[in-house]
């Protein structure tokens, strides 16, 4: 299993649901700038475009925010772009910027011909994008601010020339648990056990329990399945041993309840799974070996086939030796063992 697409897949499908983004942008933006966006307003927006080269490109996660005070039907909006990151890459904030670039630029492009005349009169007024960066990596593999990518002894002269370029980063391994009190506790359990992912499964299991301690029936039944999910396809498990584990590990009902539940739909979908392989594999086997055995029988048939005709044929030139040598059809009938007709034939065809 793909350890990196596991942790995408968790962060996209889990922060791709308004509630939870919302709460994360709460987390990650520093509170004056929280108080000028109108985050009841949050729409999740594309997050793919194609750049000139026809390439696909996409962030983990886009949405668009109405800016507070400003007034309808055409209020000021503001995009929030969502990275996520869960290995070392000290490029990550210029791959951040690369995407708000590419944001812009696809925001330029008439999206239909008669939209030409609307793009001029915006002039060059582009969205501002709040940039967030998830990072739950080894420590020390994302350098920060952007402005650590540019050698330290550039002359002061030069400074003018670099991009001036904040973004908000959640280091989650520089986290302490108290910092994320506080807030949804499904969104808070996530951030947490994105942050101890590379943990072995009984201690992130206890964690858990930890961070939801006294919000545990807060979580709905969708949110459980995909914090149990994330924790199988990340873990050394198997899915049985995984049932086993929670149930030897959690203690808090509602917790164990809420992850048990999944690994057994888990289970039960390997189950048929492996069964509906086992049949077609069944099939397969069973088409090759019914045409092997149709080979063989045809074999069989056709060399059968072929002696009775060579015997078939062998009788006939006795018989017709006979006829020549002008023995009579009883005769003829009895050495060559064919019919008196077929002999009769033979003794036309001949004349």
């Amino acid at each position: 299993m793909n350890i990196r697409r596991a942790h995408d897949r968790f962060f996209r499908s889990f922060f791709g649901q308004q509630e939870h983004l919302r709460d994360l942008i709460r987390r990650a933006v520093p509170s004056e700038i929280i108080a000028t966006l109108d985050l009841s307003t949050l729409k999740m927006e594309p997050g793919t475009w194609i750049d000139r080269h026809n390439r696909e490109h996409w962030s983990d996660l886009v949405a668009s925010v109405e800016v507070s005070g400003t007034d309808a039907p055409r209020r000021a909006h503001v995009y929030v772009l969502v990275e996520h990151k869960s290995y070392r890459d000290p490029g990550a904030l210029l791959q951040l910027l690369r995407y708000m670039v590419q944001v812009w630029t696809a925001e330029r492009k008439p999206k239909e011909k008669d939209d030409t005349a609307e793009v001029s009169a915006r002039g060059a007024k582009l969205t501002p994008i709040i940039p967030i960066l998830v990072y739950h990596g080894p420590r020390g593999g994302i350098v920060e601010p952007f402005s650590k990518l540019f050698p330290d002894d550039l002359p002061e002269e030069l400074q003018r020339y670099q991009v001036a370029f904040g973004a908000d980063i959640l280091n989650l391994p520089r986290m302490r648990p108290d910092s994320l009190s506080g807030g949804d506790p499904a969104v808070r359990a996530a951030l947490w056990m994105l942050r101890l992912s590379r943990r072995q499964t009984d201690e992130l299991l206890k964690e858990v329990q930890a961070v939801l301690r006294g919000a545990e029936e807060a979580l709905t039944e969708e949110e459980y399945s995909a914090l149990a999910r994330y924790i199988w396809e990340t873990g050394e498990l198997s899915v049985e041993d995984l049932y086993d584990k929670i149930d030897l590990v959690v203690h808090q009902r509602h917790i164990k309840e809420g992850l048990l539940t999944t690994a057994e739909q888990l289970i039960k979908k390997g189950y048929t799974e492996g069964e509906q392989i086992g049949i077609q594999k069944g099939e397969q086997i069973g088409i090759q070996k019914g045409e092997q055995i149709g080979i063989q029988k045809g074999e069989q048939i056709g060399i059968q086939k072929g002696e009775e005709d060579g015997r078939y044929r062998e009788r006939r030139e006795i018989a017709l030796e006979m006829l020549v040598a002008g023995e009579d059809v009883e005769k003829i009938v009895r050495y060559s063992r064919l019919s008196q007709e077929e002999v009769r034939a033979l003794s036309s065809d001949s004349q």
